[in-house]
């Protein structure tokens, strides 16, 4: 396939024609209110109720008048012109039938995922990218007494937002943590340190040409995380891969030399009971002072996640 072809194709992002016409010309409309997941897997897992397209169905309604004509050019509203950033997921809480010319039009809609499929008489024809907000649909539904999706209550949304500040700040205290040279790669969370133009080892030693203290700044920067030994943010990655390549005897050796700061407390417990270390070096534990790692419990036993303790414990016991 041509270059061409394959810009021709990211960039074309409209409905169907068929599509078009069957909600220009539509004989029935009904809306539905679909929960895709919820936080309880059991409720999944155990659901009694409709379904749409194998999604757990909260409700529908059939609609008339200026209510049919909203709901339709809020679906086409939804659809740029161009081709979008889609998430890998789709959860679908919005969905639309059009039956006109005797067959069905399925237009499913996540507004989270900015993504929508098409389907002609059950099947897809096609993925799309969407955009918008759901306050209108909601409102649809709402007025008609259909419960919608949980992730549009008060209280996710609150907790989302709580979760999003968070992420915010241990971003800004990772970024502030992490060494000057190293910076211009973590522009962003999501793109953190995956397109080193050089040798990031080489970028830092530039910078720290000592490697004791280049030591003390990498065990800092692997102490300045969201928290989680596991399950932590892929950008946090980066300082463990780079103290893994200092011996142990020599991390050891700068350890050993001084009273170590929080954050290098921390960096220190979380290499040398990390799951890299035990892989990458399953008999170094050993090299590691009695004395060191009381002090390394101790550290780990003050914090309230239990995986960290759990970690510690088998690692520094």
């Amino acid at each position: 396939m041509s270059s061409c072809a394959i810009a021709e194709a990211v960039q074309k992002n409209e409905l169907p024609d068929i599509a078009v016409q069957a909600l220009a010309a539509p004989d029935s409309v009904v809306l539905y209110s679909l929960e895709p997941w919820t936080e309880n897997p059991d409720a999944d897992r155990n659901w009694k109720g409709a379904k749409f397209h194998g999604y757990n169905c909260l409700g529908q309604i059939t609609l008339t008048g200026l209510d049919e004509q909203t709901a339709i050019a809020e679906f086409k509203k939804a659809v740029p012109k161009e081709v979008q950033p889609m998430a890998l997921c789709f959860d679908p809480r919005h969905a639309l039938r059009v039956v006109s010319g005797h067959h069905s039009y399925d237009f499913l809609l996540c507004y989270e995922c900015a993504q929508m499929e098409v389907y002609v008489d059950g099947k897809q024809i096609t993925t799309l990218s969407a955009s918008g907000s759901p306050d209108i649909l909601n409102g649809l539904l709402k007025k008609a007494g259909i419960p919608i999706s949980f992730v549009f209550s008060d209280a996710y949304i609150k907790q989302q937002k709580a979760e999003e500040e968070k992420s915010a700040a241990d971003w800004k205290r990772w970024l502030a943590a992490t060494p000057e040279s190293l910076r211009p790669f973590f522009t962003r969370p999501e793109l953190a340190g995956i397109s080193f133009g050089n040798n990031p080892e080489t970028e830092l030693a530039k910078q720290i040409p000592d490697e004791n203290k280049r030591i003390h700044v990498l065990l800092a920067w692997n102490g300045s995380g969201a928290g989680p030994w596991s399950g932590y943010p892929s950008y946090e990655e980066m300082p463990e891969e780079l103290l893994l390549r200092f011996s142990t005897a020599k991390i050891l050796a700068v350890v050993e030399t001084g009273p170590l700061s929080e954050a290098e407390m921390e960096g220190t417990a979380r290499l040398f009971a990390g799951w890299d270390f035990a892989q990458k070096r399953p008999n170094d534990l050993k090299m590691v002072p009695v004395a060191l790692k009381k002090e390394l419990l101790e550290h780990t036993l003050e914090s309230k996640d239990s995986d960290k303790i759990a970690r510690a414990q088998h690692a520094f016991q």
